[in-house]
């Protein structure tokens, strides 16, 4: 295992303990409730709660949606890129076909194709909630 390899490896570990866990613990989701789900990260920061979610194997599908992934919020955009290099290439990529660079009140997704979606503030203070049981109306109900 080369050096970068095992670094990924333990970065992974430290985002699916910091970063995920953080996310779950904040707003009380549990693993049965992200299983097999498709999940929205509104405010996706640095997307590491995405790389963890992909590398954990639990999720349908996850977007990070951020208007500025190259420095948001309290993060430095040197941290984010220090941080985004240890994800390894393979989870990096399955990320970023999932990363939707927007506005939040244009997010190009289809109304109703969301199973969850969550909003974890970064900003001390400042609120972080979850919508679960996304309602649908009769015509987008299977």
């Amino acid at each position: 295992m080369t050096e970068r390899e095992k670094s990924s490896e333990a970065y992974l570990s430290e985002a699916e303990q910091f970063q995920f866990n953080e996310y779950c613990d904040c707003l009380e989701i549990s693993l049965e409730l992200l299983r097999d789900k498709t999940v929205l990260d509104a405010g996706a920061g640095a997307r590491l709660f995405a790389a963890a979610a992909v590398h954990l194997g639990l999720i349908k599908n996850i977007y990070s949606l951020e208007k500025n992934i190259k420095g948001v919020g309290p993060f430095s955009r040197d941290n984010i890129e220090k941080d985004w290099s240890m994800v390894p290439p393979e989870i990096q990529q399955r990320v970023d076909a999932n990363t939707i660079v927007a506005s939040y009140d244009h997010i190009p997704l289809a109304d109703e194709s969301m199973d969850l979606v969550i909003v974890k503030s970064a900003t001390p203070g400042a609120p972080s909630w979850r919508l679960d049981e996304v309602p649908k109306n009769k015509k987008g109900q299977q």
